[in-house]
């Protein structure tokens, strides 16, 4: 029944329809977004934010870090930065690179309202994030 629910989402997706993309992520329903994404018609500039996250979902680290730093180096609003600043530093910190998580995660809260509720677990998230770099530089390689 799942599958078919999945299945009928897509098919009534259209290409052109990034609120579609933006209820799919919101919904963390990242399957059906990489399947949306690979329909024709999608414009990269729109979409490159949803592909670099179904990238870094999907184990494919190195791509989505490429992106976002992409979408970090152009113009977006601020709400698309600190979600970039805050996937890049997931992306990073699988990727065993936790002094730079955190200068990410670091960056992300630089932009985020002090009134923001998320804002508590981004600092954190931040904390561990340098707590790991710091305890990784003291092992012995």
């Amino acid at each position: 029944m799942r599958w078919f629910l999945g299945l009928i989402c897509c098919v009534s997706l259209t290409a052109a329809d990034v609120t579609q993309l933006r209820q799919l992520q919101g919904h963390n329903r990242i399957f059906q977004l990489r399947e949306a994404l690979q329909q024709p018609g999608w414009n990269d500039s729109e979409t490159l934010f949803y592909r670099a996250l179904v990238e870094s979902r999907f184990g494919h680290e190195k791509a989505a870090i490429t992106d976002l730093q992409k979408i970090l180096a152009a113009p977006a609003s601020v709400d698309m930065k600190r979600k970039a600043y805050e996937e890049l530093a997931s992306a990073l910190l699988r990727e065993g690179r936790y002094g730079d998580s955190a200068d990410a995660m670091g960056e992300a809260l630089r932009i985020t309202r002090p009134d923001d509720p998320d804002r508590a677990g981004d600092e954190n998230d931040r904390k561990l994030y340098t707590t790991y770099s710091r305890s990784r530089a003291r092992l012995p390689i």
